[in-house]
């Protein structure tokens, strides 16, 4: 037994999603299916659409369809695919929350998408342990999470960046998950190295607490000399994310690993 295996690294699903939105997100995966023009155009719409009601629904989307290069560029029969599946979701997500969660559960398939095949490529020879998303960490039965302090300090960071901090007792600050986690066995002595990847659909959604809780993580793996690779994703472009990651987090993000939007396209299609 290598000199950290006996460590018990677990990662334990802790998201619960609608089974509704998991349906549409299903059906919008499926339209980017190695075809790379109807992914530009569907990241295009999922972005830009964040406010978006049932009741402009269509006006915005006869308008985003009059002005997007990427979904001209598509063949009719993919444009008429993308219509009926977008106003579908549309219509089941229900609320402008709902259209909200769909978005970003879309992000996240997308970017698990290219993990899994930059996990395939970079993980040939070693032995997969666990691999898990929406999950919380635990270290020798201990929940790794951060708690919101609310401090004066903490507000005046959540300030600098536009994020409100809310009353004692209403703190959604609290974090205890990553999008993705592995755990794969390295070499003949079987030592333990972890992957978590955090998924952004847009840089703003990346908050310090998200930073201080992946920082937190990486200390904990430290601790226990487990190798440890960080990633934080999002379908914007890279300087985007990493511009909103040194704001929250300065000289000490220097451990995380962007991926923008190319890297992920890149993952997927080659």
């Amino acid at each position: 037994m290598g000199k950290n295996e006996e460590i018990g690294i677990r990662l334990r699903r802790k998201d619960i999603n609608d089974k509704i939105l998991c349906k549409c997100v299903d059906a919008l995966i499926a339209l980017v299916n190695d075809d790379v023009l109807a992914f530009d155009a569907l990241i295009n719409i999922i972005q830009v659409s964040a406010y978006w009601s049932l009741k402009v629904f269509s006006d915005r989307y006869e308008k985003w369809k009059q002005d997007s290069k990427d979904y001209k560029r598509l063949p009719n029969e993919k444009r008429d695919a993308i219509d009926v599946k977008l106003r579908d979701c549309f219509c089941e997500a229900d609320s402008v929350d709902g259209w909200a969660k769909l978005r970003g559960m879309f992000a996240e398939r997308i970017v698990e998408r290219a993990f899994l095949k930059w996990y395939k490529e970079n993980a040939r020879g070693f032995i997969p342990w666990e691999y898990e998303t929406g999950c919380a960490v635990y270290v020798n039965g201990r929940l790794i999470k951060y708690t919101c302090a609310e401090s004066e300090m903490q507000r005046e960071r959540c300030r600098q960046i536009s994020q409100s901090c809310l009353p004692n007792g209403s703190c959604k600050g609290d974090r205890e998950t990553v999008d993705i986690g592995t755990t794969t066995l390295i070499g003949g002595n079987r030592e333990i190295s972890a992957c978590f990847v955090e998924t952004k659909l847009m840089p703003r959604g990346f908050h310090f607490l998200d930073g201080e809780y992946l920082a937190y993580l990486k200390k904990s793996m430290d601790k226990e000399q487990v190798g440890c690779q960080v990633v934080v994703a999002s379908l914007s472009e890279c300087t985007m994310i990493k511009n909103r990651v040194d704001l929250c987090l300065g000289d000490g993000g220097d451990y995380i690993e962007i991926w923008g939007i190319d890297k992920i396209r890149k993952l997927i299609y080659g």
